[in-house]
């Protein structure tokens, strides 16, 4: 009776530290976000611009600073997606909803996507004019990176493409505004008040 106890307690603590690993390993790997890696619009807009300056050619296979080189590697890159251990995570297209919310067309501001589950994304950069029929967009395509206009949602004929926020973006800080010089009339003029008590 004492050994079924002892064995007992022993499968329970095993259990315990399976269940603990099996919780690490999740929130390490598979767990989609970590509100370290939060990232500012213009972060994401000078990250997906660096690879167009940098002509980076379009792959399905091969990748550059960690990221797989397909319009959903080059979205990956730009909003610097890792996992919870640091590393660089190429995502799908079709992850894109888990780690983004979807929002209205007012809502579009720099670093949001444009998307087509399990077809296509581009990053939004800004509308072309107050018409908001065309937008210019990072897009990853065949032959590389590139910056152009596009119509909205997307060309016709291409799926029905919207739009989507990460859930990680962060808006630019509001630069402290510098106060203004006290500015001293030219007639006046400061004379030190000395104490001699």
């Amino acid at each position: 009776m004492k050994f079924r106890k002892i064995s007992l307690s022993i499968i329970f603590i095993i259990s315990l530290v399976t269940l603990a690993l099996d919780l690490f390993i999740f929130s390490s790997f598979i767990c989609p976000l970590n509100s370290v890696y939060a990232i500012e619009r213009q972060q994401i807009r000078d990250r997906a611009n660096y690879w167009v300056e940098m002509e980076v050619p379009y792959s399905q296979t091969s990748y550059y600073d960690g990221y797989r080189t397909d319009c959903a590697g080059f979205v990956s890159y730009a909003w610097e997606v890792k996992f919870n251990n640091g590393q660089p995570r190429s995502l799908l297209t079709n992850d894109f909803p888990y780690f983004a919310d979807k929002i209205n067309k007012d809502e579009l501001s720099t670093g949001d996507i444009m998307l087509e589950v399990n077809t296509h994304v581009v990053i939004f950069d800004k509308w072309d004019d107050h018409s908001r029929s065309y937008y210019w967009a990072f897009e990853m395509t065949n032959p590389r990176a590139m910056y152009r206009r596009i119509p909205y949602p997307y060309w016709p004929g291409y799926g029905n493409f919207e739009p989507y926020r990460y859930k990680l973006t962060a808006d630019d800080p509001t630069p402290t505004p510098i106060p203004e010089p006290t500015i001293i009339p030219t007639n006046w003029m400061y004379v030190p008040i000395i104490n001699f008590n």
